[in-house]
């Protein structure tokens, strides 16, 4: 125990760490810790009460940072809207020979050139904002299917559920409209007006 307390302090030192809280966490003893490589950059730590059945008393505490506001509209190009046939009238023109006549390097730059000069002319601008974007920048894509699946899937659920509930309600109102024909009597009926809250 006393060798892993000083590993421990060893890292910290080493690593230039300041250790935030001051006050014990659980009866006298400080064990739940707060490290930053910043001293200003964590203040204001609390030792509140604890949380459900644990010993440890819970931390609050601030934490300051600045933030770079990036203009997240970059122009991108809209391949859907390209016009495919003066691109491939351009790329006829080509004299292909000249172009894959040098080394392999020249080749490739020549060849980009060509390509992207065709980019450039024949296919248009669009602006896409990445603030927009499906994902957060770390969600991983199988995360996004699974968070899509889950929303498709409760949305389906939702509909079917409330088509059982109509066709449950209109069959009870069609078995209480029978009762009341056989009985002739007056049977109360079931209102067809029904309020669902999401």
């Amino acid at each position: 125990m006393l060798l892993s307390a000083v590993k421990i302090f060893n890292c910290v030192d080493e690593c230039f760490l300041t250790q935030h809280v001051s006050d014990p966490t659980r009866e006298n003893s400080t064990l739940d810790l707060v490290f930053s490589r910043e001293p200003e950059l964590v203040s204001d730590v609390q030792v509140i009460e604890n949380l459900g059945n644990s010993d440890h008393n819970m931390l609050t505490f601030q934490v300051h940072h600045q933030q770079r506001v990036i203009n997240s509209m970059r122009p991108r190009r809209d391949y859907h809207c390209g016009d495919d046939q003066s691109i491939k009238e351009q790329l006829k023109t080509v004299d292909w020979e000249d172009v894959m006549s040098g080394d392999m390097c020249t080749s490739w730059d020549n060849f980009k050139g060509i390509l992207l000069d065709v980019e450039e002319r024949f296919i248009p601008l669009k602006r896409k904002c990445e603030s927009k974007r499906c994902k957060p920048v770390w969600m991983s894509n199988k995360a996004l299917k699974s968070v899509g699946r889950s929303t498709r899937f409760s949305r389906g659920t939702r509909i079917k559920t409330i088509q059982l509930f109509k066709q449950q309600t209109t069959k009870q109102q069609e078995k209480l409209n029978q009762q009341n024909i056989n009985s002739k009597g007056s049977s109360p009926t079931i209102s067809s007006r029904t309020i669902i809250i999401y």
